[in-house]
């Protein structure tokens, strides 16, 4: 699975905590929200790899 595509699982399981993580990472809360709709397409690997580092430290789950 490919590094976004990882992510943006990981956002939605993370729905009910999107405003935790979004402190805690520097990314915005509805910046989450429409990455995780697809609204996003090009998030940009810097966000992608800060956010998917935090979610998988969260969730137990090796990087991609």
């Amino acid at each position: 699975m490919a590094l976004l595509d990882d992510t943006i699982e990981l956002v939605r399981k993370d729905r009910g905590n999107w405003p935790k993580t979004a402190a805690e990472t520097g990314l915005g809360r509805e910046w989450m929200s429409k990455l995780s709709q697809g609204v996003i397409t090009d998030p940009g690997v810097l966000k992608i790899e800060r956010l998917h580092a935090y979610l998988s430290q969260k969730y137990g789950k090796s990087a991609a």
